[in-house]
């Protein structure tokens, strides 16, 4: 700690020359963490330290300050990448890395018969957990066996977002006794701390607000303690309650391990939806109301029907903010793809548009079981007549569409629309494995991909790489050329070599927000 000289000070004799003091936990006035969104989902960006008069901050740079947090891959706190600092009068900026966090042993070719190994990543200061959660009581579950301090994790449930970060701060030569901690032992946020609550952007006024927050009573199915369906809601910004005008409707649906989940101790994940993969805040300031519907994955009682949750909320939103019923986009990622495609296909002609990142085409869910195969010629007949778009999105050694969207043009054909329209509304796009692997991510995080580079900004084909953070083309392709994927080995083959890939020259929010709607 800093000091003034202690004879002096004893003695209270006079100083004519007090010495400056250092930066130090115990000169510390607050402490104030900002989150965004990253390519890894709500994140630590930056962190403010606001010191007392008097101290001397000639001189601090990172390697000033150890600040620590849990891993997204495992409880085990490690140092978080403090990449610059900025001082401004007696307040220290430090700017945390949004780059890549992905590990030493990442793996290039991690699927096939050909992998050497397997995609490995830790991003710190991000709110969604990996393969580990907390209980209501605090115990934090990780590994399939009882290691202290962790429990077993016996549900291999995980991916929830945490009540707050679990941030600790201290200088260079402290110890842990003298660290700053946003939060308690439990995980819970120390409000007798330094730290001030989390400046956490898209939440609150102008941005997502809960279901229940804004009083949004819509009775669910399942029969695991919940009364209502849970989610988040985002108006525009001209949103008018009183006016005539309709609003186009999105709703994101989340994956297995990310849908919502909830225990008999009452312990669950919400959150994780929106923090996950940033699919619904990218759709922010759109002039869309968007939604992120908390459907159960495997939780929610034996008569729990997710989709018929989702379309009383859809009819809510309809009838009492506006919502354009003819103007209704679903996008997802994993099983969330085909949660998507059972609500289109049990009510044909109410959805408008299908996001499918990393799922299936025509693959829906019944009841509890997972996946009920493919839709039926009439699904698919109802779908094409009602003119329902979709574009799917696929990683290279992940999800294979390439059949699934063969079978969706001979059924648009049928349905009597045109090579140009379907060129145009039904679409499969394919992402190279290198983008992926930059961020130690396996290709199934397609929603990602999709929504932090290719949102609004259009694909240009394969022949890029990312550097720092950012997407940098080799070549363009241009709208209507061809691109190929090699996909994964298996017994000596590609299983996507040959297929040529079309380019089509708009992002997906302009092809979402722009295009007319028509039926058969």
């Amino acid at each position: 700690m800093g000091l003034w000289g202690s004879s002096q000070r004893e003695e209270g004799a006079l100083r004519e020359q007090p010495f400056a003091l250092k930066p130090a936990t115990e000169n510390i006035r607050q402490i104030q963490a900002y989150t965004d969104l990253c390519w890894y989902g709500q994140k630590l960006t930056r962190v403010e330290v606001s010191y007392r008069d008097g101290v001397d901050l000639n001189g601090v740079d990172p390697d000033t300050y150890v600040l620590l947090d849990r891993g997204y891959a495992s409880p085990d706190f490690a140092r978080v990448t403090i990449g610059s600092v900025d001082v401004n009068g007696q307040v220290v900026t430090l700017h945390i890395t949004t780059d890549t966090e992905a590990g030493a042993d990442n793996a290039h070719i991690y699927s096939g018969d050909n992998a050497t190994g397997s995609r490995t990543k830790n991003p710190l200061g991000l709110y969604a957990t990996g393969p580990w959660y907390r209980a209501v009581d605090g115990s934090i579950y990780f590994g399939q066996e009882d290691s202290a301090p962790y429990r077993a994790n016996t549900s291999r449930d995980g991916y929830q977002t945490r009540p707050c970060l679990e941030l600790i701060l201290l200088h260079k030569g402290e110890s842990m006794e003298e660290a700053a901690c946003l939060s308690n032992e439990d995980g819970s946020y120390n409000a007798k701390g330094l730290w001030l609550p989390t400046v956490d952007t898209h939440y609150g006024k102008g941005g997502f607000r809960t279901f229940a927050e804004l009083g949004i009573r819509v009775p669910t199915t399942a029969t695991d303690g919940d009364r209502f369906v849970k989610g988040w809601a985002y108006f525009p910004e001209d949103f008018d309650p009183d006016s005539a005008e309709k609003y186009p409707l999105i709703i994101t649906i989340t994956g297995f391990g990310t849908s919502y989940w909830k225990h008999e101790d009452g312990t669950n994940n919400f959150g994780t939806g929106l923090n996950f993969d940033g699919s619904g805040f990218r759709w922010m300031d759109c002039g869309a109301i968007v939604l992120n519907i908390h459907d159960r994955s495997h939780t929610g009682g034996e008569d729990y029907k997710f989709y018929v949750d989702d379309y009383n909320v859809i009819q809510y939103f309809i009838t009492h903010y506006h919502a354009d019923p003819r103007n209704i986009t679903l996008t997802g990622n994993s099983r969330g793809t085909v949660a998507c495609n059972t609500i289109a296909s049990t009510y044909p002609g109410l959805i408008r548009t299908l996001i499918l990142n990393n799922g299936a085409m025509g693959t829906g869910i019944a009841g509890k079981e997972m996946f009920s195969g493919a839709w039926s010629p009439e699904q698919w007949q109802a779908a094409a007549q009602n003119g329902l778009h979709i574009w799917a999105f696929d990683g290279e050694q992940d999800t294979d569409n390439i059949d699934n969207y063969r079978t969706a043009i001979s059924q648009y054909k049928s349905a009597g629309w045109t090579d140009q329209w379907i060129a145009d509304n039904i679409r499969l796009t394919g992402f190279p494995t290198q983008l992926y692997y930059y961020w130690g991510e396996t290709d199934h995080s397609t929603t990602k991909m999709t929504y932090w580079y290719f949102f609004d900004s259009p694909y240009y084909g394969p022949d890029a790489i990312i550097k720092q953070g950012k997407l940098l083309y080799h070549s363009k392709l241009k709208k209507g050329d061809t691109y190929q994927l090699k996909g994964r080995l298996v017994e000596g083959k590609y299983n996507k070599e040959g297929f040529d890939y079309l380019i089509y020259g708009d992002s997906l929010k302009d092809w979402v927000l722009s295009r007319e709607y028509q039926t058969r």
